[in-house]
């Protein structure tokens, strides 16, 4: 700064016209306040993280100038919130004696920055779960070139390596072809693998790992299953539907208007009003003596809309989903009250 001061010392002592002064002093004073910034303007990373207090606001970097907000992380000081936790946590500790070996639950209130994370740390088999996932990557895909949607796929038959979905109702039908939109809208509302796998032959395996590192999602790989997600982690597929800050604002809104009429309605929906309208996908894995059961939602209440993940592994798939059933009135009923 001392060289700085010198040089408009100089400019005021010499004998030059005001209006040149002038532009002289704003052109340092520019470049003082912009040098720092300019270096890194095409060093953003794909996803830029902004640490406020106790959340983080998740930027998509894929452009030079503008960072979109993805999703806000951040542990709630809500009373209702941490209310809820020790409920909650009760709840899991009560079903350890019916097999269950542990579970995660994610909150999120739509009208705070903030969320409730019970196990952040554990990860899971997620299952159809992941049919979420490969909805995203399409409709990204199809944001550069429409056509793809309604591209035309056979189905010949069934892969007879491909397990039979559990809690999957409508079947395709063979020799019959399906648009793109079509196997999404049956893969989604019906939970069909046969249509997961003409997709996933489909679409080239990189647009669904874009949509990982685009979201800072880190799936792992472990001897018995192929992937292995947290609860925080698969939260945000729902978080950037709802925002429609990732894909755009209509292929967000047919997304969870897709997701609003599955079929599935063992778990989080089992108990709950008909009225209230949940954007949700459930997931079913066996793997060896373990059974990983979950599932995910939006729920469109009037008093105070939210996100429901709830991610469990256990022995018995019928008492996972009831503990998943009891979490989700909990939830419902309290958020709705406002204690």
């Amino acid at each position: 700064m001392k060289s700085s001061s010198s040089a408009l010392r100089r400019i005021f002592l010499a004998k030059v016209p005001s209006y040149l002064v002038f532009v002289i002093i704003i052109s340092l004073v520019a470049l003082i306040i912009y040098k720092p910034v300019s270096s890194t303007v095409n060093a953003a990373p794909a996803v830029i993280v902004q640490s406020q207090s106790t959340a983080s606001i998740i930027r998509f970097g894929e452009f030079d100038f503008i960072r979109p907000v993805l999703y806000v992380n951040g542990e709630s000081s809500s009373p209702t919130l941490q209310n809820l936790k020790v409920s909650i946590d009760n709840i899991i500790h009560n079903h350890t004696a019916d097999g269950l070996i542990n579970a995660s639950v994610y909150i999120q209130k739509f009208d705070e920055a903030g969320s409730l994370t019970i196990n952040p740390d554990e990860l899971y088999d997620p299952g159809s779960m992941m049919k979420v996932s490969m909805m995203v990557a399409c409709l990204k895909e199809a944001s550069n070139n429409r056509d793809i949607l309604s591209a035309k796929i056979l189905f010949k038959g069934r892969d007879a390596n491909m397990r039979e979905e559990k809690g999957a109702t409508q079947k395709l039908i063979p020799g019959k072809s399906y648009t793109v939109k079509d196997l999404i809208e049956v893969m989604i509302e019906n939970s069909d693998n046969d249509a997961l796998l003409l997709l996933s032959r489909f679409l080239d395996p990189s647009k669904l790992d874009k949509v990982y590192h685009d979201l800072n999602i880190h799936p792992q790989k472990s001897d018995e299953s192929t992937v292995l997600l947290s609860v925080k982690d698969y939260a945000k597929y729902l978080n950037v539907l709802y925002n429609a800050s990732y894909l755009n604002r209509d292929d967000s809104q047919w997304a969870l208007r897709i997701l609003s009429k599955s079929t599935y309605n063992k778990s989080i929906t089992r108990t709950l009003p008909e009225q209230i309208l949940v954007a949700h996908k459930y997931g079913i894995s066996e793997v060896h003596d373990k059974v990983y059961l979950g599932e995910g939602g939006i729920f469109y209440s009037d008093v105070s809309p939210y996100m429901l993940v709830v991610m469990t592994k256990g022995r018995n798939q019928f008492k996972q989903s009831d503990m998943i059933s009891e979490i989700s009135d909990l939830v419902f009923k309290t958020l709705n009250s406002g204690s």
